[in-house]
């Protein structure tokens, strides 16, 4: 992402994508119990099972390669993908141990998605609770009335809701539900 912003109780995460006009939404999860796994690599496989742990997303992974006087870091998103519990990296790690460790972090939440080809994402903020996000898309076309105006930019508001306050004996107090209000103001 180009743009990001994060809630002040680091509980929200905003990542702006304008190249595909997406804003991807993620809340922290400190319900996750930090698991490792441990594979030694022969440099040409490039597929790894977790047995020991049940993966519960790809945000949430490190890979770390360590050979004789070298360590190398396989960020998510761009080096691997998940596929259940299964790791494809997309270049064969080199020879050694990798490390493949899940930790709490942020989990995926939602993606918001603007107009084609409006750079939605560009910008972005949101409130201290990260209730609300607010995201800029510079190339976005307003109409008002008979008139049109591209690239005349504009920004959105997302509002995330709670649905109710009740608990009951299987159920979360509070609760939330996803991002999915909208007010759109062009500037």
């Amino acid at each position: 992402g180009s743009a990001i912003a994060i809630s002040s109780d680091d509980q929200w995460l905003y990542v702006g994508a304008p190249a595909v006009d997406k804003v991807y939404v993620y809340s922290y999860d400190s319900s996750i119990a930090e698991s490792v796994q441990t594979f030694t690599t022969n440099g040409i496989n490039n597929v790894f099972v977790v047995t020991d742990f049940t993966i519960q997303g790809i945000e949430l992974l490190t890979a770390t390669v360590s050979t004789p006087g070298l360590t190398q870091e396989y960020a998510a998103y761009y080096d691997y993908t998940l596929s259940g519990n299964t790791i494809t990296f997309v270049n064969h790690p080199p020879a050694g141990d990798l490390v493949v460790r899940q930790i709490p972090g942020f989990r995926y939440v939602t993606v918001l998605t603007g107009n084609s080809g409006s750079n939605f994402g560009f910008s972005l903020t949101c409130t201290s609770d990260g209730s609300q996000v607010i995201i800029g898309a510079p190339d976005d076309t307003a109409t008002y009335g008979n008139t049109t105006v591209s690239q005349a930019g504009s920004t959105s508001v997302y509002t995330r809701t709670v649905e109710n306050y009740i608990a009951t004996p299987t159920q979360v107090f509070g609760g939330h539900r996803p991002i999915t209000g909208r007010n759109k103001v062009y500037v």
